[in-house]
């Protein structure tokens, strides 16, 4: 059965020609599978259309990444044909155009079946018919057969669910994006806040948390062909477009962050707990907590030797 297998040294692996990661949001979305995951309500699906539609015209997504023109099949497990229509024609506008993208495709009365084997299958046939460069599926919870959804899936179960999508964009060299939701309970690394087990992150290639704040949302990116990040959009209800406004890294030191960092300068050899900085910066812990791991992704602070502890960084 495995007799095809054949091994190659290091020092020929290190001179083969391997094809350069294929973008199709350059510098933002690679190929392979990426988990978009945030609240209901925060925006998700909506940067995802802006996503889809910036890159089926070829055009800048949020006024910064680059996108290769190309063909998008996008799956609206939650919406009906008059919803998708209001966001299309809504996005279309911010984007000045008079009619919306004909490489953005749509299944027929925005149905679709729940993802099975024959769903995959019928998603790898368009992928060839229509040279599909990216696929949207929105959502994983509403997408998934009810039987499936009534077992008990543990981390096995969610790793390989998610390694069938993630082996098809490889294999096709597209991306995937799956939209999914978030926990109601904070956790101390924001991507542990993805519903579900550490089987649907793991099998990714990319992960997204998208936060909505009162005036800005965030965008928590982690991947394994493109760095950690933390991006600041805006996004407007009169055009319904993202648009980009800086790193985390770039965005002035709040005063809460001030705070936190002269607390960890007073105590600099010494890794704090969130409960203790959240009292001796007088805030509440939930928000200290995802204040720091905010900070984190910027490189203000560092992760001690145990989960929920921070210090600050050791100088060059």
């Amino acid at each position: 059965m495995y007799e095809h297998i054949e091994l190659i040294s290091a020092e020929e692996l290190q001179k083969k020609e391997i094809i350069p990661l294929k973008w199709i949001v350059k510098d933002l979305l690679p190929e392979g599978l990426t988990i978009l995951a945030g609240s209901p309500k925060h925006g998700k699906s909506l940067f995802a259309m802006n996503v889809a539609i910036a890159a089926a015209m070829g055009k800048p997504l949020m006024n910064k990444f680059e996108t290769s023109p190309g063909k998008i099949l996008f799956l609206p497990f939650e919406d009906g044909e008059r919803r998708f229509q209001k966001r299309i024609n809504d996005i279309s506008k911010g984007y000045l155009l008079d009619s919306a993208p004909k490489n953005l495709l749509i299944p027929q009365n925005c149905y679709f079946p729940e993802l099975n084997a024959s769903a995959l299958a019928l998603i790898e046939k368009f992928i060839d018919q229509y040279d599909i460069q990216l696929v949207v599926i929105d959502t994983l919870g509403s997408a998934i057969p009810a039987n499936k959804i009534s077992q008990n899936y543990n981390y096995l179960s969610d790793y390989q669910m998610m390694k069938n999508y993630q082996q098809l964009a490889t294999k096709k060299r597209i991306s995937i994006i799956m939209i999914h939701h978030t926990r109601k309970a904070k956790a101390e690394v924001i991507f542990d806040e993805i519903s579900g087990t550490r089987g649907i992150t793991g099998a990714s290639d990319v992960n997204m948390v998208l936060v909505k704040n009162v005036s800005e949302s965030l965008l928590y990116i982690q991947g394994r062909d493109i760095e950690d990040k933390i991006y600041k959009l805006n996004f407007s209800k009169d055009n319904f477009i993202y648009t980009f406004s800086g790193e985390e890294d770039q965005i002035n030191i709040t005063p809460e962050r001030k705070k936190i960092i002269e607390v960890l300068t007073e105590n600099p050899e010494e890794e704090m707990q969130v409960a203790k900085i959240a009292e001796l910066t007088g805030k509440k812990r939930e928000a200290t907590s995802q204040l720091l791991r905010s900070m984190r992704l910027g490189g203000y602070v560092i992760e001690g030797s145990k989960s929920g502890y921070y210090k600050l960084p050791i100088p060059n």
